[in-house]
């Protein structure tokens, strides 16, 4: 992979490397589909946990009822985003 990502330094500026290095851009152009992996075990977990955390939020005197409300839609906001994977 060495001559793909010396050839791959001069095709961007400089500021670009600041962000990222030449081999981690050369290989992520270079996996597949089928080199990605999705933990769906993982994610169900957290939307288990992230499901329960409500119940904990109403549970939790410190927090007034509009930032119950606020850490609510936070948390719906989360799981839908789990969900939809």
């Amino acid at each position: 992979m060495q001559p793909v990502t010396e050839a791959v330094e001069p095709m961007h500026p400089t500021k670009i490397w600041e962000d990222m290095s030449p081999k981690l851009l050369t290989t992520f152009w270079s996996l597949t589909m089928y080199d990605l992996f999705v933990p769906h075990s993982v994610y169900d977990c957290e939307i288990q946990r992230l499901k329960a955390m409500p119940s904990k939020i109403d549970e939790n005197r410190e927090l007034n009822s509009a930032r119950k409300k606020k850490e609510k839609e936070r948390i719906s906001n989360l799981i839908e985003k789990l969900v939809r994977k």
